[in-house]
């Protein structure tokens, strides 16, 4: 399993880091959870991969609030709907809280599950 977004708490815009796929093989899932969000408030979560400086958006994940802490909502993209991944030496893939509405709140984490790490 090789994380892309520990998990955070947030109020605002936020850029994730960047995170090698050197590693990761073609067969792959990716799995993004939201652990908590506040009830009628929505937030969108944009998916993002390339070369150091040069990202381009890979998927766009709405959440719309509530979430309740211990039923998260998961979505879980695979390789056939990411053919295109950016992987190998110098790629990497970031998780950006691109939107979130006022006085809201998200617990987010994601990750990827793959042969190789």
């Amino acid at each position: 399993m090789l994380e892309i977004q520990a998990k955070v708490t947030k109020t605002g815009a936020f850029a994730g880091a960047e995170v090698a796929t050197t590693n990761v093989g073609p067969d792959y899932l990716i799995r993004v959870r939201v652990h908590k969000m506040t009830a009628d408030k929505t937030a969108r979560l944009y998916l993002e991969d390339g070369a150091t400086g040069a990202t381009k958006p890979l998927a766009v994940i709405p959440v719309t609030g509530p979430i309740a802490e211990g039923q998260p909502f998961t979505t879980t993209i695979s390789f056939r709907d990411l053919p295109n991944l950016a992987r190998g030496a110098g790629k990497f893939i970031t998780l950006d809280l691109n939107q979130i509405d006022a006085a809201a709140s998200i617990d987010y984490d994601a990750f990827i599950e793959a042969e190789g790490v």
